[in-house]
């Protein structure tokens, strides 16, 4: 430290980096340390450098030393402002570096701005996490570990591991053996690093998924409310269970975000807006793009938190010192928008911007690369990745239509999905009108049953698997279960194009039955069951959940006697079988599409499974058809459902 002092004004004009105006100006003389290494940033602009004791994060790889760097920032002695950005190295998760300090960070320091690429934190001169409570639990390797959703609380675990003698052999002789944990977040969207023994022993904020900046920003000044939430997560070892032991100590510690005052909340919420500002996706005139492609890599496309993050890979072109300007864009049916500039991270470009403040639509990520020195043409290359937003739900309802097929143009539709899930009516498909522009086309869901008829609207989703590229021919919408009045609905699609003048009504043979879902089946013991055999069938929805399963298909043992035969559900483990009961389902499509004379209007089914009965273990999932005068057919799926000892 005294050498850099001797030396850091002389090398401030010179070192390897430029000098950052704004940077020196926004701290002037104050102490400063800088997250995670970058040290040279300090000293090329000359500003006071206040180090935590282990310097680099890299080095702060265990509790003593993360400890003391905790201390540290907890202390009088502090330094005033901390530069702090994310470095993703070897396969880690940057927020789980250093834990305990970037835990002395959200307590102790305010987000300022971004500058250069680094989030500029300032010592607020008080706490703003207080403990909230301990526990101290054992859980297993390779299993999933539940976290409870707590948006306004931090939750901190340390996770004690004991090596077997594998692992004990590996350690001495060649190295220890590697730990993995994967993220599962409340979207299902899923993620796995690479995490020491030494990093879950000193300890991670588990319940908190903050993989860049803006989302740390984010964190403090909404004080967890708009961060996503990890569901669950799993620990175990790049050779599959060799080398620990399974048994684990966690031992939980809550932080509760202190109520701000009146002042801190005006400054939070200015905060945000500035962070936001920042992170704006703008429109993009569309006469400025041609179509084109050119090499590149796509790293990165994360679109579960309140941001997109993109990453980017570009090679570097012959004659050229550096790749020319490109920028990220996202179009949709009915827009396109400019995301903010790439920022250098190491050989990647990222960029960061607000989805919230994107319109509803289907959005498809491409890439734009100036075509003149002037930025008014540009080349676009689309990538195939997508970021769906849906728009406000909107229902209508009238008295029973009667169930006609009506219209003045041809229509081709199918619908993809109908089902209801955890309180939500999501359905799903495309429509087509013969020879009409989608991009003018309007596609409403209509559920039609003989005491009511409820209009939904959708959202268009780009279909180019059947309308061609650029064709947004697809339709989906979501809303609440509660929303419809229990009952039987007859599920059709009706499309309007070119202000009305164009119109088709065609009416499916999906039911769809909100406020019957809830009829939940028990297990039985399997009695003698038949040799198994092949038939035809189809599985349309597999939800295998904690407590329950759910599963819907079709299935024709023999042609001839679907009107007489019943469906079951098997469950088959190593040790046990059981069979569930089955909802019949009409399946008219199937009778029109085999149109061989014979009804298999029958042939449908659907079960919603308890599993609270089951012993534990892993089954494997059959379908059982026996009619009234026979064993009948049994066949055995690959899908799987397990149930777990506790």
């Amino acid at each position: 430290i005294w050498r850099y002092r001797s030396v850091s004004a002389t090398l401030g004009q010179n070192g390897p980096e430029p000098v950052d105006t704004a940077l020196k100006a926004a701290i002037g003389n104050a102490s400063t340390d800088i997250v995670p290494w970058n040290v040279s940033r300090i000293w090329s602009n000359g500003l006071r450098y206040d180090p935590r004791p282990t310097i680099q994060s890299f080095y702060a790889f265990n509790s003593w030393l993360d400890s003391l760097n905790y201390e540290k920032y907890m202390s009088p002695g502090a330094p005033r402002y901390v530069l702090l950005s994310f470095a993703r190295v070897d396969g880690h998760f940057p927020f789980f570096d250093e834990a305990r300090t970037k835990l002395a960070l959200l307590s102790q320091y305010d987000a300022v701005t971004e500058l250069g690429g680094e989030l500029l934190l300032k010592n607020a001169d008080r706490r703003r996490l207080q403990p909230a409570g301990e526990e101290t639990v054992t859980v297993k390797l390779n299993s999933d570990i539940a976290i409870k959703r707590q948006d306004s609380l931090l939750q901190f675990s340390r996770f004690y591991l004991h090596y077997d003698c594998t692992g004990k052999t590996g350690r001495w002789l060649d190295h220890p053996p590697g730990l993995k944990i994967t993220l599962t977040l409340n979207d299902g969207s899923s993620f796995t690093y690479r995490i020491s023994k030494s990093v879950l022993e000193d300890g991670v904020i588990v319940n908190k998924y903050v993989d860049e900046e803006e989302e740390l920003q984010l964190l403090m000044q909404a004080r967890g409310r708009l961060t996503p939430n990890i569901a669950k997560i799993n620990i175990d070892s790049d050779s599959t269970g060799v080398g620990f032991v399974d048994s684990v100590t966690m031992v939980n510690a809550w932080y509760a975000f202190r109520e701000p005052t009146m002042e801190e909340r005006a400054a939070d919420s200015s905060g945000i807006a500035r962070l936001y500002d920042r992170s704006r996706p703008e429109l993009f005139p569309v006469d400025s793009l041609a179509p084109g492609s050119f090499p590149y890599q796509l790293d990165e496309f994360n679109t579960f938190s309140q941001f997109i993050r993109v990453n980017v890979s570009l090679p570097r072109l012959r004659g050229l010192a550096a790749p020319p300007p490109v920028r990220p864009v996202l179009r949709s049916r009915d827009h396109f928008f400019r995301l903010p500039e790439f920022k250098q991270s190491g050989p990647e470009l990222i960029s960061v911007a607000a989805k919230d403040l994107l319109p509803p639509g289907d959005y498809e990520l491409g890439l734009a690369k100036e075509k003149d020195s002037g930025g008014k043409k540009w080349i676009v290359s689309y990538t195939g990745r997508h970021l769906f937003i849906r728009s406000d739900y909107k229902i209508t309802e009238s008295g029973p239509l009667v169930p006609n097929s009506e219209g003045n143009v041809d229509m081709k539709y199918n619908i993809d999905r109908a089902f209801i899930w955890k309180g939500q009516v999501l359905i799903e498909g495309w429509a087509l009108m013969q020879k009409k522009d989608t991009g003018k086309t309007t596609t409403t869901i209509v559920l039609s049953s003989p005491g009511r008829t409820y209009r939904l609207t959708t959202d268009p989703q780009e279909r180019s698997d059947v309308g061609g590229p650029g064709s947004y021919c697809g339709f989906s919408v979501k809303i609440p279960e509660s929303r419809l009045v229990r009952d039987k609905y007859i599920i059709a699609i009706e499309q309007t194009c070119c202000n009305g003048r164009f119109h088709n009504l065609q009416y499916s043979s999906r039911i769809l039955k909100p406020g019957m879902d809830n009829d939940v089946q028990l297990p039985l013991p399997a009695p003698v069951l038949p040799a198994t055999t092949n038939y035809l069938s189809g599985i349309d929805r597999f939800d295998d959940e904690k407590e329950f399963m759910t599963i819907e298909g079709w299935a024709i043992g023999a042609m001839d006697q679907v009107q007489d035969s019943r469906i079951y559900i098997i469950l088959r483990s190593d040790s046990a079988a059981f069979v569930y009961r089955t909802v019949m389902e009409k399946r008219t499509d199937l009778t029109a599409h085999y149109h061989n004379g014979f009804n298999l209007d029958n042939c449908g089914f659907s079960a919603k499974m308890s599993k609270e009965m089951l012993p534990p273990g892993k089954y494997t999932v059959g379908l059982w058809v026996r009619p009234d005068d026979g064993p009948g057919w049994v066949k055995y799926l690959s899908l799987y459902s397990v149930k777990d000892a506790n």
